[in-house]
């Protein structure tokens, strides 16, 4: 660590080397690049919830009902493989299931 910070700052002047120079630059650019990521992110969450809430406004019927599609799905297991060992019987895979999820 002494070696780094001894190498960014030049012995004779004090000052920052070219070295340090480009770190911090390079530091700053990833930096704006994370900050344009982020506003891009919410940019769209934002644009997202405007959609949706025109969605409301156009059509409140169709609206409610495809979230409540979205809060009902359903995953359908026909099998399962427990330590090397396939199950196939409908009642046995809920049971197994149902001990893996309370785990």
């Amino acid at each position: 660590m002494n070696n780094i910070i001894q190498n960014i700052v030049d012995s004779d002047t004090g000052s920052l080397s070219v070295c340090s120079a480009l770190f911090v630059a390079r530091k700053s650019y990833h930096a704006s690049k994370l900050a344009e990521f982020l506003r891009a992110k919410e940019a769209n969450i934002r644009s997202a919830i405007n959609k949706r809430i025109e969605s409301f406004k156009v059509n409140k019927g169709h609206t409610i009902r495809s979230m409540l599609e979205h809060l009902f799905r359903k995953v359908v297991l026909d099998h399962l493989v427990v330590d090397d060992e396939l199950i196939l019987e409908p009642n046995l895979v809920k049971s197994k299931v149902n001990v893996i999820m309370e785990d």
